[in-house]
């Protein structure tokens, strides 16, 4: 391992106050709370791109940021924490939303105080959870930081934390079809493969595809462009700069099929949690759930 501090990103994106083009331009502004802004930005070979820039969870009943503009950059630590409906002692700050509030497809930063628990709770379409801090507890048992879970459809659980309460990145019903494998994976027990990646999901008869991957500190990481069902980037740990703008700790990054994302060398190691093709389930419209189903 080289030197440097860690930096972990999940891949996806998002800068708050900050506006850059595909070809590096930046420009950055003052924005009121709760507001949200747009601006134009040159593409790839001069083709007008627009990257929005978010303030505030300001959704409304059919959903948050379902446009699927050409980047989308959302540094959390700009926005305030929502209790979780069903349970008081969770919080939200979400990112993504398609469909109900309560129960539509979610992507979301969540924080369990101490001994916080949720109520018993299908997730149909799947769930996802990535523990950043603290200890995330269901009928499987306690999962520490740095362990990825993948629950596919037909599975209900009732989650809890301990006395130290916990954060975690959690997508929601982004993972349809029964088939799905179920996992549970320590990523801190994996090693770095040639290509700088941890993978955590790949199965043959689902395109999207999920992988940790380090940027070192010192070198310059690999340019690509999105694939054509799209990339997100969360940043796990540390921080990086791309033509995109700045990725913060826990920012994260949404850019449409065939947008470029080139980042910086940067002086610091950076890990960022990266999902490919899952662009099918940003776009409307998704059926209302039934009845009990909840989402944090």
């Amino acid at each position: 391992m080289r030197g440097g501090l860690r930096c972990t990103v999940l891949l996806f994106g998002f800068a708050g106050g900050r506006v850059c083009g595909l070809g590096g331009a930046t420009r950055s502004w003052s924005m009121p709370q709760g507001k949200r802004a747009a601006a134009g930005s040159e593409g790839l070979e001069g083709e007008a791109k627009r990257l929005k820039v978010v303030a505030a969870d300001d959704g409304d009943e059919f959903g948050l940021h379902m446009e699927v503009q050409d980047a989308l950059l959302i540094n959390t630590n700009d926005l305030e924490w929502r209790s979780s409906g069903p349970a008081a002692k969770v919080e939200r700050k979400r990112l993504f939303r398609n469909g109900p509030p309560e129960s539509g497809r979610v992507t979301s930063l969540v924080r369990y105080r101490p001994n916080a628990a949720f109520p018993s709770h299908p997730h149909p379409q799947g769930e996802e959870i990535l523990v950043l801090e603290g200890v995330f507890e269901d009928w499987r048992g306690a999962h520490g930081p740095g362990t990825w879970l993948l629950n596919p459809e037909g599975f209900e659980h009732e989650p809890k934390t301990d006395g130290q309460g916990n954060l975690i990145f959690v997508r929601l019903r982004q993972y349809p079809g029964t088939q799905r494998t179920q996992a549970a994976i320590d990523t801190n027990s994996m090693s770095w493969d040639p290509n700088n990646r941890k993978v955590l999901y790949a199965q043959a008869t689902f395109l999207d595809t999920q992988y940790l991957e380090m940027f070192w500190g010192g070198s310059k990481p690999q340019k690509r462009v999105a694939p054509a069902g799209g990339l997100e980037l969360f940043v796990v740990s540390g921080e990086f700069t791309s033509n995109h703008g700045k990725h913060e700790t826990h920012s994260w990054l949404r850019l449409k099929g065939g947008v470029l994302l080139e980042p910086d060398e940067g002086a610091e190691d950076c890990v960022v949690l990266i999902k490919e093709n899952g662009e099918p389930c940003w776009m409307p419209p998704l059926p209302a759930a039934k009845e009990g189903e909840a989402d944090p």
